[in-house]
């Protein structure tokens, strides 16, 4: 992937390039809420973003958002 086309992909899912340099920290969370809350899934969505889908996961679940599914117990 080229220079250019991270800088789109960073302004249209208004990714931040603040603060610390772990990954996780670029994706909107209000975007990937507002995502989860549509219906849309956690594969769908690491897709779209390049996100890996246990990423996307973690997120739901450490953020609450809707759709995520409960952690299984036993």
């Amino acid at each position: 992937m080229n220079e250019d086309a991270i800088k789109v992909l960073v302004r249209e899912y208004r990714m931040s390039r603040e603060g610390e340099a772990t990954r996780w920290r670029q994706i909107d969370l209000d975007w990937l809420r507002d995502q989860r809350a549509a219906g849309r899934t956690c594969r769908e969505l690491a897709e779209e973003t390049g996100f890996s889908l246990g990423m996307i996961s973690y997120l739901g679940r450490r953020h609450d958002m809707p759709g995520h599914r409960p952690a299984r117990k036993g």
